[in-house]
């Protein structure tokens, strides 16, 4: 039942209990998981059940309609989050763009990717709990468009890298302390693909090429911390790479060493690491085309490939550049200069907080930091809030910015001021009640027709 299944999930990430556990039971791994939304302990008090079904089953025209409802209102963080997970992880080929549509307005509305779900108890063991990231669900799912959408979440400040937002599973100890063990996203992918329901497919190949073309770290795959009580860190255990990861996958899964998609994944993992960087291997990869290539046309290298030998031994370098450029481009080199920078009132500079961020520091955190403090019962919501430069108040900066996008420099000021006194809001108010006043005369006009038809038909009748 989902009970035992459960308790061996809790029981194969816990590193102390592994050996007790079969081959057939390990198969059982994570299986909860992919049936782990209904188990939620938060709440869904602003979400309708027809909604969460359009996101779930629903075709474009019901994401639409879903959609439609994101917009209507201001909804709470918990709502944001709640709709956030199921466009994330249900997208399908026939509505993968109203879902990245969807999708984009949860996070502009105000979801916080980096938000950790609690995926449920061990039933034998209460105490024990596990949390994912939509970041390590996405990975692990593997959904049609999954790169597209590792991509989006992490544009809107989801962290690849840091172990405080990635899954997380705290087991209790017999004396009171609680043992915290952190996986990466790629070792929550790598742990629970090929069991159950999840096969190691393609997909799963391309978001692992996603997560380390957007900074995915190799090392510190796995790592664990000691916390008593009162929650201070008393011992930091072991940090593995994602090799030990590897092996503990093949020690629970012999089957496979003939999985051609699993190997093809760890000859990825392998040649990054050779290269150093995702970067780095990428431009390898460039490199050695050429220089086959080059042996190729000098007679130092064949192959039995027809197509292959014809593009190798081709005169014509439009044709090889024309192929080359279906390569994924080099990772852009990080970047990021420390910057102090205010977010104050427009109207009177008053209400300021001051924040020491990255030039890389997407937006939106800053933005969504304001609304809490300043904002208050009134107007939590980044939405109630407008936010733009001096030099142009126009122009409202998007939540999926960063300083170095708007060019902000240190010591930069952003104003903000209610969205509804801002002139961008009062247009939408006023174009708001046109399109209901039009509406509305619509509605008068095609009441008086509809009488008048009715009379005639009276009239006719009798």
């Amino acid at each position: 039942g989902a009970a035992s299944k459960q308790s061996y999930f809790f029981a194969a990430v816990s590193s102390s209990l592994l050996p007790a556990w079969t081959i057939e039971q390990a198969k059982l791994l994570f299986t909860a998981v992919s049936s782990s939304l209904p188990i939620w302990t938060m709440s869904q008090p602003d979400v309708p059940s027809n909604v969460v079904d359009y996101l779930k089953y629903g075709g474009p025209e019901h994401v639409e309609e879903a959609r439609q409802w994101l917009a209507s209102k201001h909804h709470s963080q918990k709502s944001l989050i709640v709709v956030m997970w199921y466009a994330a992880t249900c997208i399908r080929p026939s509505n993968a763009e109203s879902m990245l549509r969807f999708l984009r307005l949860a996070l502009a509305s105000g979801a916080n990717p980096d938000q950790l779900f609690h995926v449920g108890h061990d039933p034998q063991i209460p105490a024990n709990t596990m949390s994912s990231g939509v970041l390590s669900a996405v990975s692990l799912e593997a959904p049609y468009s999954a790169p597209r959408v590792i991509d989006l979440l992490i544009r809107w400040g989801a962290g690849a890298t840091p172990i405080r937002r990635q899954s997380l599973v705290t087991q209790s100890l017999s004396d009171g302390r609680k043992k915290i063990q952190c996986y990466s996203h790629l070792a929550y992918m790598i742990l629970n693909a090929e069991c159950g329901p999840h096969i190691f497919t393609k997909q799963h190949l391309e978001v692992a090429h996603a997560l380390l073309r957007n900074g995915e770290s190799l090392d510190s795959a796995y790592s664990s911390v000691v916390r008593d009580a009162q929650g201070d860190a008393q011992s930091t255990g072991r940090s593995e790479p994602i090799e030990w990861v590897l092996g503990e996958k093949e020690r629970l899964e012999p089957s496979l060493a003939n999985n051609a998609n699993y190997l093809a994944f760890k000859a990825l993992v392998r040649q990054v690491r050779a290269a150093g960087s995702y970067r780095s291997y990428v431009i390898e990869q460039r490199r050695t085309c050429a220089l086959v290539r080059h042996l190729a046309i000098h007679d130092r290298a064949t192959t039995r490939d027809g197509v292959l030998n014809f593009l190798a031994r081709t005169g014509e370098r439009g044709l090889f550049r024309r192929v080359m450029s279906y390569l994924p481009p080099p990772p852009v080199p990080p970047r990021g200069t420390p910057l102090n920078i205010c977010v104050r009132r427009a109207e009177d500079g008053t209400n300021a907080l001051y924040y020491k961020v990255l030039s890389t520091t997407i937006l939106m955190k800053v933005f969504r930091n304001y609304a809490k403090h300043r904002g208050g019962s009134q107007r939590p919501y980044i939405t109630q809030w407008a936010f733009s430069l001096p030099g142009s108040p126009e122009v409202l900066i998007e939540g999926d910015q960063s300083c170095d996008d708007i060019g902000l420099k240190d010591g930069g000021v952003i104003d903000v001021m209610p969205y509804d006194e801002h002139p961008v809001g009062l247009r939408a108010q006023a174009a708001a009640a046109a399109t209901a006043a039009a509406a509305a005369k619509q509605f008068i006009e095609d009441q008086q027709v509809l009488r008048a038809e009715e009379a005639e038909e009276a009239v006719a009748h009798a």
